[in-house]
């Protein structure tokens, strides 16, 4: 079953940059080495763990080719307590925002405000269309109004206005203006509108950030999307307000393009569905967004929100076959061995935790071991090794168990594959 994957910072663990607790047990003199090598089969994955159902070749490079093969181990103590991993991420967003050109923003445009004290800031966007950048140029704050039907003095809705220099000294370099509106400003639709002459067809941001609003949108989507998944199942909540949100969706690609997505309501959430490939045309060393945004009503009071939330994209370039080794020493384990199912060759990153059974019957954490090499379709077994002195040392017994099981893609810095519990060793 398909799911999807974990937080980006937790990839950069991927590439293992050396050799850790190795440890070799030779037999004693007065003692003949028992080596036995025992077939093994995978444990029967469950509803939360990924388990890819094809492979697929990757369309980009890869970011480690380096071949040489590196182990790992790190001893661990203590009573295991299983946890499941979080395959999800959630946001929230106070704030929305969107494109004018300079011809509505010199005729004058409407502005949903939710909350007093709100800011608005106008950002010149790049122009990358006849091929050259053609950046418009900042925009005068003071050139910048606002109205409200029913307010005479308009002066009495804005606090203060900053310009690009302000506004760059406080760490925004991106050219642009800002007003915020006062305290006392009421929610309700104003009017925005630039009386400096603008070109016609040049872009500008619109960003309103509402600091302290009631009314804030939580988004709950994966980490990572596989090029296998056709839809993305999301969660997208205002403030626990039963509300029809009715949102738009776009993904927005680690080369910078954008794509309008479908989104239909789906049991208590939303599914967006995907193009198909949409991923083979990135890159392996960016992130993709999601974008939604909604345009609603809370007892008379306009409210807009944009959101986001950056992905890992990535294709199953590998996965776990049913067989596995386990090798033993004089009745210690001291390696498991995976053959996997790959699609092309490429570096792999293989990890677990190994746990044993103390004599009440309790299991207890080991360690962790990792492993990284390699790997091509027609030479694809990855050995973990197990360090016999610690098991040795600890006074643990059978059964064994290699639990958090996990195979990760290094050129693409991806999950592919988890099992909670993989294998039982006795």
């Amino acid at each position: 079953m398909n799911k999807t994957t974990i937080i980006f910072g937790s990839l950069l663990a991927m590439t293992l940059v050396g050799c850790g607790d190795e440890q070799q047990v030779s037999s004693s003199p007065a003692t003949t080495a028992q080596n036995v090598t025992h077939a093994e089969i995978l444990i029967p994955p469950t509803a939360t763990d990924l388990t890819p159902q094809a492979v697929t070749e990757p369309s980009q490079p890869g970011l480690n080719t380096r071949q040489e093969p590196v182990v790992f181990m790190q001893p661990l103590q203590g009573e295991f307590i299983a946890t499941s991993p979080q395959w999800q991420q959630t946001s929230q967003s106070d704030e929305y925002w969107f494109r004018a050109t300079g011809r509505e923003l010199n005729q004058g445009l409407p502005l949903a405000v939710s909350q007093p004290g709100s800011l608005i800031r106008l950002v010149p966007k790049t122009d990358l269309s006849s091929g050259f950048p053609v950046v418009p140029d900042a925009i005068a704050p003071d050139s910048i109004s606002i109205s409200k039907p029913g307010i005479k003095s308009a002066s009495t809705l804005i606090s203060s206005k900053a310009d690009a220099d302000a506004l760059a000294t406080a760490g925004l370099t991106d050219r642009s203006s800002a007003l915020q509106l006062s305290s006392t400003a009421p929610a309700g639709t104003y009017q925005l509108k630039v009386s400096q002459p603008l070109p016609a067809e040049a872009s500008y941001l619109v960003n309103v950030k509402e600091k302290h609003s009631p009314y804030l949108l939580s988004l709950s989507a994966p980490a990572a999307i596989s090029n296998a998944e056709e839809t993305v199942a999301v969660q997208l909540n205002l403030t626990g307000r039963t509300v029809n949100l009715s949102p738009k969706a776009m993904l927005r690609l680690a080369d910078g393009s954008e794509h309008k997505l479908d989104i239909l309501p789906r049991d208590e959430g939303w599914q967006i569905r995907l193009p198909a490939d949409i991923h083979r045309s990135g890159s392996n060393a960016g992130l993709n967004e999601l974008h939604l945004s909604i345009a609603t009503e809370v007892d008379g009071v306009p409210v807009r929100r944009n959101i986001k939330s950056a992905y890992k994209a990535y294709v199953n370039s590998a996965r776990f076959t049913d067989n596995a080794n386990s090798h033993w020493q004089n009745h210690v384990p001291d390696g498991v061995s995976f053959t996997l199912d790959v699609a092309s060759e490429g570096r792999y990153q293989l990890s677990a935790i190994v746990t044993g059974t103390d004599h009440r019957g309790k299991e207890h954490l080991l360690m962790r071991t990792e492993a990284a090499t390699w790997l091509t379709p027609d030479s694809s077994v990855m050995t973990l090794p197990l360090d016999q002195q610690r098991i040795r040392a600890s006074g643990l017994q059978a059964p064994f168990r290699v639990r958090a099981l996990e195979l990760k893609d290094q050129g693409q810095m991806a999950l592919l594959a988890y099992r909670e519990l993989a294998l039982t060793l006795q």
